[in-house]
């Protein structure tokens, strides 16, 4: 009687918490009332380990539902951060730029305007006086020349030390390709950038920071690789800049229309573009220097 009872007891208290099966025993226990007390205490028994092995299953499929969402959260949470760093790097270098064309506006001003303004006025002075005092006018017609003149030399320092700066930021882009390559894939990256006396052109900078991220993205979707290594040497003659990773490689490479767009650029400014495939994967983008002896 006493087992009964407590029989009765635990299946009500398991009923406030597992309907389907508390009920079930419920019935069994109607169906089994006449048997001995020892089988009841077994089924009691068996119904414990189901039960509680069913908790078990039941928590951590909770906890394995929970974990799914809690990295569904991050991934969400890491895409809108890449996001958002996109964006301040992309606003970042356009307030570069604005600023830079504001500094060169300024620049022009203060260089060039007060020059053309006295010269404008002497002119116009030189103009007045040119019928009664004609040596006068041709002193004031040669001070505004020299001033114009002065302006010129001016104007043209100006530029040349703004084209000196310009290879500077195009080294400053190509570093920070590499450093979000090496943010957003998380492999090792081994970088050599080396400088060189002699500046290279816009155009070849454009086209080896575009081959640069061409190879890059290849290497994400393609390679499999652990570790990448970037050169760039100024060579005799030409500029070599190399990508090389060591993943799965590809012996029997076919060009697709990334590989194209990298050997156009290169045969565009006279260079070529290489690569191997037996030892992980290289890409060697080859631009002659201009100005510099082979």
């Amino acid at each position: 009687m006493i087992i009964l009872l407590f029989f009765l007891a635990v299946r009500v208290f398991a009923l406030s918490v597992h309907d389907a099966l508390s009920i079930g025993n419920l019935l069994l226990l109607v169906t089994l009332r006449r048997y001995q007390p020892i089988v009841l205490v077994a089924l009691y028994l068996l119904y414990t380990a189901l039960y509680f092995y069913l908790a078990m299953k039941e928590q951590r499929q909770h906890a394995l539902t929970q974990e799914n969402t809690r990295l569904q959260i991050d991934a969400q949470q890491a895409r809108r951060y890449r996001l958002l760093q996109q964006r301040y790097e992309n606003q970042t270098a356009l307030n570069a730029r604005l600023q830079e064309r504001q500094r060169i506006a300024q620049d022009v001003h203060d260089l060039l305007g007060h020059s053309v303004a006295a010269s404008i006025w002497q002119l116009e002075a030189a103009r007045k006086v040119l019928p009664t005092q004609p040596d006068r006018a041709d002193a004031m017609v040669a001070g505004a020349a020299d001033a114009l003149r002065q302006g010129m030399e001016r104007i043209r320092s100006a530029v040349h030390k703004m084209r000196a700066e310009v290879p500077n930021l195009n080294a400053q882009e190509m570093a920070l390709i590499i450093e979000r390559f090496r943010r957003d894939s998380g492999l090792q990256v081994i970088a050599d950038i080396q400088e060189s006396e002699l500046p290279l052109t816009p155009a070849q900078w454009e086209a080896l920071n575009a081959n640069l991220t061409e190879a890059l993205g290849n290497v994400l979707r393609h390679a499999h690789a652990r570790q990448v290594r970037i050169a760039l040497q100024m060579l005799p003659g030409m500029v070599r800049l190399e990508v090389a990773d060591d993943g799965v490689g590809a012996r029997d490479m076919v060009e697709g229309m990334d590989v194209s767009g990298m050997r156009e650029r290169a045969a565009a400014l006279g260079g070529s573009l290489m690569m191997r495939g037996d030892q992980g994967m290289q890409v060697i983008t080859l631009l002659p220097r201009e100005g510099d002896a082979a």
